[in-house]
């Protein structure tokens, strides 16, 4: 699998490791898939619904030890507990972050769903330069370096789809929590969706992957609250690499990792964003996306 950079540029030694750490991650992914029975799963963050297992801890642990040898100076935000104190601010303070997910849709792994994958991204400051999202179920890998594209392993370079209409387009969400008043935002938000409508809503339970559907042309949007950096950094940037753009919910565009609010509404178009926030804030429950 060749990088997309040449070999002097100042990114091309983190993306050749990001890519070999995927790689690794992947093979492990795809050996404990749908036997986690046979390892050990655990629910220590206190709720089932959110489980993550051995596996997640492992492929964490020897991504952490190859980014420490070969870049000991810089950051690593990861959601199984290797976390560097580390904020995107400007400058980022001097160093590089790497931001992990080792399992981006791990209840998907649990049950041998494909929709599962490592998300692995480098910033510099607020912005991410580096992104890799590696799909071992489904034999795909996505990669982007900020100004140089997206790319497949298994189609090359990417491109968002160019479909404008909503009534056309594949849209799809994730609910990541299940209070009341949260399941009756989504519940609001997926009617009328469906009542506008759009020609598919879809919930494949990987936000990462999600996004590189977005960016590989087989969805046109996708919507999300409740996440982490780690869950959308490396996505994020594939997609907007492939020609898509991102907001918040509340409409305002997702131009840095300052941005980010936790939620995510990553799009092929500023048209079908328009049609998208306005079917969403029918009523005023959602302002139309600023304008990039």
């Amino acid at each position: 699998m060749t990088a997309p950079l040449p070999d002097d540029h100042p990114h091309a030694p983190r993306l050749r490791l990001a890519l070999a750490i995927a790689a690794e991650a992947a093979e492990t992914i795809h050996r404990w898939a749908g036997r986690v029975s046979e390892y050990e799963l655990k629910t220590e963050r206190g709720d089932p619904t959110d489980p993550v297992t051995a596996i997640d801890k492992e492929v964490e642990a020897a991504a952490v030890a190859r980014i420490r040898a070969a870049f000991p100076g810089d950051a690593v935000v990861a959601e199984e507990g290797h976390r560097d104190r580390w904020e995107p601010e400007a400058g980022g303070g001097g160093r590089w972050a790497w931001i992990l997910d080792p399992i981006d849709g791990t209840k998907n792994f649990i049950h041998g769903s494909p929709h599962c994958c490592v998300s692995l991204a480098v910033a510099d400051g607020p912005q991410v330069e580096l992104g890799v999202v590696a799909a071992p179920l489904l034999g795909e890998t996505f990669w982007a370096a900020r100004g140089f594209g997206a790319f497949s392993s298994a189609r090359g370079r990417l491109h968002v789809s160019p479909t404008r209409e909503l009534h056309r387009a594949a849209v799809t969400f994730d609910v990541n929590a299940r209070d009341g008043d949260t399941l009756s935002r989504w519940l609001e938000r997926c009617r009328r969706m469906l009542a506008h409508p759009v020609q598919t809503l879809r919930n494949h339970g990987s936000a990462a992957l999600e996004l590189c559907m977005v960016a590989r042309g087989s969805a046109e949007a996708h919507l999300e609250a409740g996440l982490d950096l780690w869950d959308v950094a490396a996505g994020w940037l594939i997609a907007v690499e492939a020609g898509g753009a991102v907001w918040n919910l509340d409409g305002k565009p997702l131009r840095s990792l300052q941005d980010f609010k936790g939620d995510i509404v990553a799009c092929n178009s500023q048209e079908l964003a328009e049609a998208l926030f306005e079917c969403l804030g029918a009523g005023g429950t959602s302002p139309p996306p600023a304008r990039l």
